[in-house]
């Protein structure tokens, strides 16, 4: 099989691109030969990457044979747009939402929607979004962006053991700008610890709320997006792993998360519904419903250290457990086989059109824009 990737930002220690990487790792048994199509790339990794201005690659890509495009979606693009159109053959394609599909300017185009043959989302709540419950449970399934226990990145977190540091606790996050809720640090500030750090990853050099905030501070450590190798040597160092999402955050489960869970850290969480979907609350982590409780969850695990410890185990366990239930990769190659099979969705209803109007309207200007 060969498959063309399509991508609209490649940038190192983004999600969406940690989500690219994760299919190259896990389509080598079944992959020939492949493309990254992207409207734009800030890397220096060694990748079979090029932007869609260069026609003459893409052309010749789309040449071969027993292909499939997958597009893994992430910000409003035209990038499906562009490919389909160079295309003069049918070419069957699965789409990867990796946001939530109901957030206003990330919805689904309808041209999207239209072109793909089946659908995965990276986990139950998106897929059980009311939003797109017109798409036919044929052309989708959630499939949870998890590496199985067998992938060289499990078996890099099995030595990992949290440690009793003597004299201060380090709280951590990894993140984006979009992502840090307003009272992040508020919060952080009522946490009853005295010795306490607050390493917040994902944050962007240069004037922002949440640099600005810090600096008011003198336990707030602030580190830009890092590779997934500095990522991992970050979060080994943490001791709890706080992390809070706004209510109505486009984020999906978040890979970050899941990393930490695998090294054993214990997770105090408060936001929207997907990433609850990794904790048994009490067990394997707490989930918190309101400010107070954040506070209180980070300062009892904070103060004690067998809490912790059993907390992070139970959470690692939970994380291989479902990584076994949902065989990713043997999931993703029979979604491969299905985008063959199965033909693409026939209507759209006419309310999901004029909502996609009314919330993408700026984006489809600046498409038409970019066009002519």
């Amino acid at each position: 099989m060969n498959i063309l990737y399509l991508f609209h930002n490649y940038r190192d220690g983004d999600g969406a691109s940690g989500a690219l990487n994760f299919f190259l790792e896990i389509d080598k048994s079944i992959c020939e030969d492949y493309l990254i199509v992207c409207k734009r790339k800030h890397t220096d990794k060694h990748l079979n990457i090029v932007c869609d201005t260069e026609l003459e690659t893409i052309k010749s890509f789309l040449k071969k044979q027993k292909l499939i495009i997958h597009y893994i979606r992430s910000a409003q693009s035209n990038i499906l747009e562009i490919i389909v159109k160079h295309s003069n053959k049918e070419i069957p394609i699965i789409t990867t939402v990796v946001q939530s599909p109901a957030y206003k300017r990330l919805l689904l185009s309808p041209f999207e929607i239209k072109h793909t043959n089946y659908f995965v989302f990276i986990d139950k709540t998106a897929y059980d979004n009311k939003i797109i419950s017109f798409i036919p449970a044929i052309n989708r399934t959630f499939i949870y962006l998890m590496y199985s226990g067998k992938s060289e990145r499990l078996k890099q977190t099995e030595e990992i053991v949290l440690k009793n540091h003597k004299g201060h606790i380090i709280y951590g996050r990894g993140s984006t700008l979009s992502k840090c809720p307003k009272d992040m640090f508020s919060i952080f500030d009522e946490i009853h610890i005295e010795n306490k750090i607050f390493r917040v990853v994902g944050i962007p050099e240069g004037d922002n709320w949440v640099r600005r905030e810090a600096a008011k501070r003198t336990n707030i450590e602030i580190y830009p997006q890092l590779s997934y190798k500095e990522w991992f040597d970050i979060c080994k160092t943490f001791d709890v792993y706080l992390y809070q999402l706004p209510n109505d955050s486009y984020a999906s489960i978040d890979g970050t998360l899941g990393l930490a869970m695998c090294m054993r850290k214990p997770v105090v969480y408060m936001g929207c519904d997907a990433p609850k979907e990794r904790i048994i609350h009490r067990e394997s982590g707490f989930i918190a419903s309101s400010v107070s409780e954040m506070v209180e969850y980070a300062t009892t695990l904070g103060l004690n250290f067998k809490l912790r410890k059993s907390i992070g185990e139970k959470g690692r366990e939970r994380q291989i457990e479902i990584a076994k239930e949902n065989n990713a990769e043997e999931r993703f190659h029979k979604a491969y086989k299905k985008a063959f099979e199965i033909g693409k969705i026939k209507s759209i209803p006419f309310s999901y059109i004029m909502k996609y109007l009314f919330y993408c309207y700026k984006d489809i200007i600046k498409n038409l824009a970019n066009r002519y």
